[in-house]
């Protein structure tokens, strides 16, 4: 009999002592399941991603193509050109300062005006996103999404940008008010010739600014927890 409870003894003694853990385990364990977060998904971080662009894209058009989008703003306001800025100044001295200012805007206002075109283009660019861009587009630098909008639109947003900018500077004046300064500048003594073409200028540095806008948001997404407005982008850009 001694032996039998010698045997026994040592099975009772780990029943007791491993019921109360099993217990616990059991009760902890569903508990603890539900607090660790599931894995990110292919589809939510190419949705996150597209949600993330399509917030910089509507916040970069909607301030750009404001009236004095571009003028007002110090960040993306197209300058006189760099390659003509002794023109600038030489008109400037001879009297021509209201009229090289208001060149200045109108060149501004017009890439406000071929702004409002672009939004169906990055559109039509993020429905095209596949996964793997996503992923890459994720763990790549902050302003990976815009990069990857950059080099899918650009070249189509600068032909259609080419002729609303074209039209407007026709429409207000601008092409003959630069006409009128260029030819004033160079008529005076060692001046040399102004040879900017002023369309192709204004539509560069317009998309400078859509691009550096939709950048700057993109990188408010990724990292300012205010910024993340939905419940998908604080799940992907939160972690």
């Amino acid at each position: 009999m001694k032996k039998k409870l010698a045997h026994y003894l040592p099975l009772a003694l780990l029943a007791v002592t491993a019921g109360p853990s099993c217990d616990v385990i059991a009760q902890l364990e569903p508990k603890t399941l539900l607090e660790q977060p599931l894995p990110l998904t292919e589809a939510e971080i190419a949705k996150a991603l597209k949600e993330a662009l399509q917030l910089g894209i509507e916040d970069a058009v909607r301030q750009l193509s404001a009236e004095g989008g571009f003028w007002n703003d110090p960040d993306v306001v197209i300058p006189w050109p760099e390659e003509s800025k002794a023109a600038k100044e030489g008109l400037q001295k001879i009297g021509f300062r209201n009229k090289v200012e208001t060149f200045e805007q109108q060149m501004n206002d017009a890439a406000s005006q071929a702004t409002e075109e672009a939004t169906s283009l990055f559109l039509d660019a993020l429905s095209q996103m596949t996964v793997a861009d996503a992923r890459a587009i994720l763990t790549g630098p902050e302003n990976a999404a815009t990069a990857y909008l950059q080099e899918r639109t650009e070249e189509r947003l600068r032909v259609q940008f080419t002729p609303v900018i074209d039209h407007v500077m026709q429409e207000t004046g601008v092409l003959v008010v630069w006409e009128t300064l260029a030819q004033k500048y160079n008529s005076l003594p060692l001046a040399r010739p102004v040879p900017t073409n002023l369309v192709t200028y204004t539509t560069e540095r317009a998309l400078d600014g859509v691009f550096l806008k939709v950048a700057e948001k993109e990188k408010a997404i990724r990292t300012q927890p205010e910024e993340q407005v939905t419940a998908l982008l604080r799940r992907v850009f939160g972690q």
